[in-house]
C-alpha cells in the first residue's frame, strides 16, 4: 500500500481496489451482524458504506474519499472505546486501522487525479 502513485491509471486502480474492499467489508458486516446476530441497526451502516464506496468508485472524487476516511476514523474511535470498556460493540482494531489506512490511500489517489486533471487543463 505504500507504492508511489505515478500516473492516473495507478490512482484509478487504487480507488477501485479501496472501493471494492469497503463494499466487501460492508457485505461481510451485513452477513455477520444482521443475518447471524440480528443487529438490524447495522443495516444503516452497511448502506452508507456501500453508497459512499460506490460513489467513490464511480466518480473518483476526493469528497467521497474524505467521507470514507471520516467513517473509518469514527469506526476506529468506536472500536477503541469498545476495547477499553466505554461502550459495547466491535473489537477488531486491526480491521479498523486497515480501513483508515485504505481510506487515506484513496484520498491520496483522488488528490493525484485532481492534480493531474488541473495540470492537463493548464497545458491545453
Amino acid at each position: 500500500m505504500s507504492k508511489k502513485i505515478e500516473n492516473i491509471d495507478d490512482a484509478t486502480k487504487i480507488i477501485n481496489t479501496v472501493s471494492s474492499s469497503f463494499i466487501a467489508l460492508a457485505i461481510l458486516q451485513l452477513v455477520i451482524l444482521v443475518i447471524f446476530l440480528g443487529n438490524y441497526y447495522a443495516i444503516l451502516d452497511v448502506i452508507i458504506i456501500i453508497v459512499i464506496a460506490s460513489l467513490l468508485k464511480k466518480f473518483k472524487n476526493i469528497t467521497f474519499a474524505i467521507i470514507m476516511f471520516l467513517i473509518s476514523l469514527a469506526s476506529l474511535v468506536s472500536t477503541v472505546m469498545n476495547r477499553i470498556g466505554l461502550s459495547e460493540g466491535g473489537q477488531n482494531i486491526y480491521l479498523t486501522v486497515i480501513m483508515v489506512l485504505m481510506s487515506v490511500k484513496a484520498i491520496r489517489a483522488t488528490w493525484f487525479i485532481r492534480k493531474a486533471k488541473k495540470e492537463e487543463k493548464l497545458n491545453i
